[in-house]
């Protein structure tokens, strides 16, 4: 890992009072928590998804209504013999727990500490750190494969860390369709570009689709942008429903 301030090597060691940290040669130091994860942010204000928002994603997602893309993921990842992977975006840790085994050494990265600290209370045996994409803390080449699922990514960044792969997921065109016909009085399909990533070339692609009857709309709400976006939000009640779930797998090598 590398200094956010000057870019030189981060060196894991202890300080006077036996807590561990990371130190650069200038002398730059950051505590790792408790709980294993490390903030690296040069403002140490709260940005990225709050409290509400993270605990929504988690007790959503822990009931597996997205289980069919983390293994379709961790296929796909099997496949590309990845041994070190970087999760842009990583949000509260769902697709890296079900990715991770004892041969894949795992980064998630988020610009949330609510959301990496609810990672790494859940699960300390991957490496959490609070950082922005947009300036990645980690030596050139360093990961096999970036993996960004609906987050965005700066591909000069992307390409930088990365040595083989990254793998970018998007919500297809009728992903949560349903959802959004409670919302709005005309639906829009999610728009599907084909996108040109500097650095890489498009390999591979698949689609997930499938429906599954989801009984927590409301948190499947709280964890989507429509939350923030939908006038009186907090007075909306979902009942139960069928939901479509549909996803494309992009697969970017790098040139």
């Amino acid at each position: 890992m590398q200094c956010p301030i000057c870019y030189n090597k981060l060196i894991k060691e202890c300080d006077n009072n036996g807590n561990n940290i990371l130190r650069c040669c200038n002398g730059h130091s950051f505590d790792i928590s408790k709980y294993g994860y490390v903030n690296l942010l040069p403002s140490k204000t709260n940005s990225g998804d709050n409290k509400e928002m993270v605990l929504a994603r988690h007790n959503f997602l822990q009931k597996d209504y997205y289980l069919k893309l983390a293994l379709e993921l961790k296929n796909i990842i099997n496949d590309l013999n990845v041994k070190t992977l970087l999760d842009i975006g990583c949000g509260e840790g769902y697709y890296d727990r079900i990715i991770n085994d004892e041969n894949i050494e795992i980064y998630g990265l988020d610009i949330s500490k609510d959301a990496i600290l609810k990672a790494a209370k859940t699960d300390n045996d991957i490496n959490y750190v609070v950082a922005s994409s947009n300036k990645l803390p980690f030596e050139d080449n360093y990961f096999d494969c970036v993996m960004s699922i609906f987050s965005p990514i700066y591909p000069s960044e992307a390409e930088r860390v990365c040595s083989k792969y990254l793998i970018k997921v998007i919500p297809n065109k009728d992903h949560l369709k349903e959802l959004k016909q409670e919302l709005y009085e005309n639906v829009r399909d999610n728009k599907i570009l084909k996108e040109e990533i500097e650095g890489f070339n498009l390999v591979d692609e698949k689609t997930i689709d499938y429906k599954m009857k989801v009984a927590d709309v409301n948190e499947l709400f709280k964890m989507t942008p429509y939350f923030y976006t939908t006038h009186n939000n907090y007075e909306i009640k979902f009942r139960e429903m069928d939901i479509s779930f549909s996803f494309i797998i992009r697969i970017y090598k790098v040139y």
